[in-house]
């Protein structure tokens, strides 16, 4: 996977990784909540055998929230964004089944300025 973003320094690394792989979340399970419990979550996307993207994912209370998406640069025109934004909701729909209260789906930041988020605009109530 190739990252967008080229690090200048070893600090800015280190925070990239501390927003993606270290989540303030601490793992938690609930008599009541989703068999995985809450915390952060990644999703492998696969294609032919091959990981073309991953999500990260905070499983909460009431909602699913994506985080981020990385994906391949060779899967770009598969517009993996939204995929796996349906894919998302899908599952957040399949978690209420567990819990009832677990019943929202956000899609994260949008950013109108960086084209990357713009397929956001499509999702709306």
């Amino acid at each position: 996977m190739v990252m967008d973003k080229q690090f200048r320094t070893p600090e800015e690394m280190c925070m990239f990784r501390r927003f993606l792989c270290d989540s303030p979340l601490e793992a938690e399970h609930s008599p009541d909540g989703p068999e995985m419990g809450y915390g952060s979550f990644h999703q492998q996307y696969w294609l032919d055998g091959r990981i073309v993207a991953v999500g990260v994912i905070d499983i909460l209370p009431t909602c699913v929230s994506s985080v981020y998406l990385y994906y391949h640069p060779d899967f770009a025109s598969l517009s993996l964004g939204s995929y796996s934004a349906l894919r998302e909701i899908a599952f957040t729909r399949q978690l209420q089944k567990q819990s009832p209260k677990l019943c929202y789906y956000y899609l994260g930041f949008y950013i109108h300025s960086c084209p990357k988020m713009r397929y956001k605009v499509s999702y709306t109530n």
